[in-house]
């Protein structure tokens, strides 16, 4: 109970230093005059009941659930970190991990732990951090190696690397219909993904390449729109590095019309990846900006980034707790604070800028000069609820999509018929794109 009143406390601080300084223009739906009750838990959206479809058996669930990308309403893109047991996600009465009560009654309520505490056991994202220092101190960690040299994949703790007993690194990136059927599963890709952070399609590749940045291999993937070959990647696995030809824990990429890319790098909680890198379509390097601290220009944690109409380049500061605002040559141009989490940024075609805020669990609309506007959410892991949202996108639909790194799962939710247009977040420009109305 004493974690439970710590995670109440924590959202609750949280969602007050969203309110400082700040103008909202509603939090709230205006209420509509024939419905009754209700809690406004999903703002304008309802979920979709059974999206996806469970594939896997009764005895596991989703792990680390890191981004979504729709590429159109019949073929959606998952990423998550391998599945994992559920009699090790259900904690046990006098548990002290911090958890959340899930289930739809009282007496049905199940603490669960958090699926963030999964990773794969060569992930330079806690090889940087928690694992310094505790048994190994280089590659390939705690995994274990086959007798033909190369590592054997599993999951273990974040914090501990310990194993996790029935855990499987499997279906870590996963393809689904309108339907919520699973539809394709790029298991041939598994072994060289160890903490895959985000998956999207460039709007001016007409090949529609699919690209995936793993913060754990330290590097970006470039395939063929059917997964059948790796055409491109940039740095090299398990190598974190500052320079021309490597990366350290990237986080996600945003497209310029001619292809050149702005790169997220990264987490910096290992003493480095505080810089926004751009290179060409080709993976050369072309210029970056940044480095660690809390002034103008400065970062921690580059967590996502996204480009407008007229291509300036907007940065989730995330451990700042803000938003930057740059050109495309990186000179710094604006700043907005009291953020509490911005774990993913995109810009919508009404050129309106949305976060997914992981410590309020809200989705959080903003004008391009960084107003706060409207929000809906509501904190949970119940269908519908959120908890920690890492990545969202919308489809030609106007569904909307939504990958939650705490709770683990993905969702779709859908319009409600009576919806405000004008609180939807409609068809997105980004994420990772700069110069596309």
């Amino acid at each position: 109970m004493k974690n439970r009143k710590w995670v109440a406390g924590a959202v609750g601080a949280a969602a007050l230093c969203l309110i400082a300084g700040t103008a909202p223009r509603s939090f709230a739906a205006e209420p509509a005059a024939a419905v009754k009750g209700g809690g406004d838990v999903s703002g304008p959206y309802e979920v979709v009941s059974n999206w996806p479809q469970p594939f896997f058996g009764p005895d596991m669930t989703w792990g680390r659930t890191s981004s979504v990308f729709a590429e159109s309403p019949d073929r959606v893109f998952v990423l998550m970190s391998g599945i994992l047991p559920l009699n090790w996600r259900n904690l046990q009465d006098g548990s002290k991990e911090i958890a959340r009560e899930v289930g739809p009654g009282w007496n049905e309520r199940q603490p669960q732990r958090r699926t963030d505490d999964s990773t794969h056991c060569a992930s330079s994202r806690p090889a940087l951090t928690s694992w310094k220092g505790k048994k190994q101190e280089h590659f390939p960690w705690y995994c274990e190696v086959g007798k033909d040299g190369k590592i054997i994949d599993s999951t273990v703790q974040f914090y501990s690397g310990e194993p996790i007993p029935g855990a499987k690194w499997e279906h870590v990136l996963t393809v689904y219909n309108h339907e919520g059927k699973l539809i394709e599963d790029w298991s041939q890709w598994n072994s060289i993904l160890s903490h895959p952070h985000f998956i999207m399609i460039s709007p001016y590749d007409p090949e529609k390449h699919v690209w995936v940045v793993d913060t754990g291999m330290d590097q970006i993937h470039k395939f063929t729109n059917d997964g059948k070959k790796l055409v491109m990647s940039i740095g090299e696995a398990h190598v974190p590095g500052y320079d021309k030809t490597h990366l350290a824990t990237p986080t996600m990429i945003a497209f310029t019309p001619n292809g050149d890319m702005y790169v997220s790098d990264g987490y910096s909680d290992g003493g480095g990846g505080t810089r926004v890198v751009k290179f060409d379509k080709n993976g050369k390097y072309l210029m970056e900006w940044g480095k660690p601290g809390n002034g103008p220009g400065q970062f921690n944690t580059v967590h996502s980034i996204a480009g407008d109409a007229q291509g300036r380049i907007y940065v989730a500061d995330r451990t700042n707790r803000r938003i930057q605002v740059f050109d495309g040559n990186g000179k710094f141009l604006d700043m907005w604070p009291n953020i509490p989490f911005p774990n993913h940024i995109a810009i919508s075609k009404t050129g309106h800028l949305w976060v997914a805020d992981g410590y309020v669990n809200k989705m959080l609309e903003f004008d391009l000069d960084g107003h706060l506007l409207s929000s809906f959410g509501t904190f949970g892991n119940s269908p519908g609820y959120f908890w920690g949202t890492h990545y969202f996108h919308t489809d030609s639909e106007g569904n909307l999509y939504t990958a939650d790194v705490f709770g683990g799962h993905v969702q779709k939710f859908r319009p409600k018929k009576d919806a405000d247009p004008k609180r939807l977040i409609g068809q997105l420009t980004s994420p990772g794109t700069v110069g596309l109305k």
